[in-house]
């Protein structure tokens, strides 16, 4: 996904800037994966964006205003609970991981201080959103649950401790030599993408993509690596180069410029890609799961109609019979 470890990591900066010693005034879940917390700060209110949609899971400023449902979910009102009001006083990102950590200074029901920790995962159809108990280390809730059913290695309810998501046993790719890099032994010629994925923390196949460009070019895969991860570390934060591209007949976008891709479209900022890129998106999938929804209903709703129709007709039929029965017996005690 474009959505990776490093795009969030540029991403962070942006949402710093402007979320850090903000106060949250008030807190929107439009639709069931998506939350819109309104920030204040420095005499500025921002929106920002957490989506744990499993396709388009995101974190971002945005200019869109949706519209809310008539009644707000529980969750969100178990949000504004605990976070209208509340206090950002950092942001952190697990370091070449897709989670972020609002760390947040609320109160309590009688006014006491109490901190509270909002991990988001953006990781597809694995993203959550959660709210935790940061002295307990339980969850208060969560976007989306899951059992010790669903998963043995950590249980999203509340009350649960929270566990963060297994990180594997993947290098950083900051900080990896050169010989620790050969030792891997890379099979050049078999899905270099994959192994590099596999091998490295943050790293999503479109940037392993553009290092397996490189090394077509230059035949040496170490500084094809270096080479991505040095331009990687430069357009990080404030120096991004928000754009997007199309390749191979599909539209995708990244916070630095690819060489594999020569025709792109660039934007102000990050958020203002994301906006561009997934707002017409979404909407299309919205419109296209209300009409699903709606036909299901109407399905639902026309097999209830048959099966009352066909009793009907049952009942109508016995009544006929035992109608026609009643007149045979009276004509034949005539």
């Amino acid at each position: 996904m474009a959505f990776d470890a490093m795009f969030l990591k540029s991403i962070t900066q942006e949402i710093k800037e402007s979320a850090e010693s903000g106060r949250i005034m008030k807190i929107h879940q439009p639709f069931p994966h998506e939350l819109i917390l309104y920030i204040r700060k420095n005499r500025e209110n921002k929106r920002l964006l957490i989506s744990a949609h499993p396709s388009y899971s995101r974190l971002q400023w945005t200019s869109d205003i949706p519209q809310n449902p008539a009644e707000p979910p529980m969750f969100c009102m178990l949000l504004r609970k605990h976070l209208e009001g509340a206090i950002i006083e950092n942001i952190q990102q697990i370091p070449n991981e897709r989670i972020l950590i609002f760390e947040i200074l609320s109160k309590d029901d009688i006014g006491e201080k109490r901190y509270v920790d909002l991990y988001i995962e953006i990781m597809g159809r694995h993203s959550n959103i959660t709210l935790v108990d940061r002295e307990k280390k339980t969850i208060i809730d969560c976007i989306k649950h899951l059992s010790p059913a669903q998963n043995s290695y950590r249980t999203l309810l509340p009350g649960a401790p929270y566990v963060l998501p297994p990180a594997g046993d993947k290098k950083d790719p900051f900080e990896v030599t050169r010989e620790e890099f050969e030792a891997e032994n890379f099979e050049v010629e078999v899905n270099l993408s994959k192994q590099l994925v596999g091998k490295f923390a943050g790293f999503s196949p479109l940037l392993a993509g553009e290092i397996v460009l490189r090394y077509q070019e230059t035949n040496d895969l170490f500084q094809a690596f270096s080479s991505v991860v040095a331009e990687t570390s430069r357009f990080l934060g404030e120096n991004a180069s928000p754009n997007e591209f199309t390749r191979a007949g599909k539209s995708d976008y990244y916070f630095m410029p690819l060489t594999s891709v020569s025709d792109r479209q660039t934007f102000p900022s990050l958020s203002a890609l994301l906006d561009h890129f997934y707002s017409g998106k979404a909407r299309r999938d919205r419109v296209h799961q209300m009409g699903h929804d709606l036909e299901r209903m109407l399905s639902t709703e026309k097999a209830k109609n048959d099966l009352k129709l066909q009793k009907l007709e049952q009942t109508l039929e016995r009544f006929g019979k035992s109608g026609s029965l009643s007149h045979h017996g009276r004509a034949s005690h005539k």
